[in-house]
């Protein structure tokens, strides 16, 4: 999987060596993967975690070990919690898009606030 995720990249001009990464990272299968072949590819990534706290005490321990992967790797973890609910009625958005919008907004002020040259998303937006 390696062979073909360097591939695809280099051919797809994705990233340059030495650029900064911040990587959505939910904890699920497929963030924890591309997080694994960007490490394997000797990137240089940080993790952005959401808690939209739609799940209660789910949504709590999905926080919690997201950042103990983060420790035991030694990557940075920037975290946040949203009040998804009360910003989805407040705007009269669903709540899938105004949970999207919470999440990329974030992600954009990461982005500028540290320099990263890229945010890698495991999923489509």
């Amino acid at each position: 999987m390696f062979h073909e995720f360097n591939s695809f990249v280099k051919e797809h001009q994705l990233f340059q060596p030495k650029e900064k990464i911040l990587l959505a990272f939910s904890g699920g299968a497929d963030s924890v993967c591309l997080l694994d072949l960007l490490l394997k590819a000797s990137v240089e990534v940080e993790l952005a975690h959401v808690n939209f706290q739609l799940r209660g005490e789910e949504s709590l321990a999905d926080e919690e070990w997201v950042k103990q992967l983060a420790t035991t790797k030694g990557l940075h973890c920037h975290c946040i919690r949203f009040d998804t609910k009360q910003y989805a009625t407040e705007n009269r958005w669903g709540i899938e898009e105004a949970a999207r919008n919470l999440r990329y907004n974030w992600f954009h002020e990461l982005l500028q606030q540290y320099g990263f040259a890229k945010l890698a998303t495991a999923h489509l937006s």
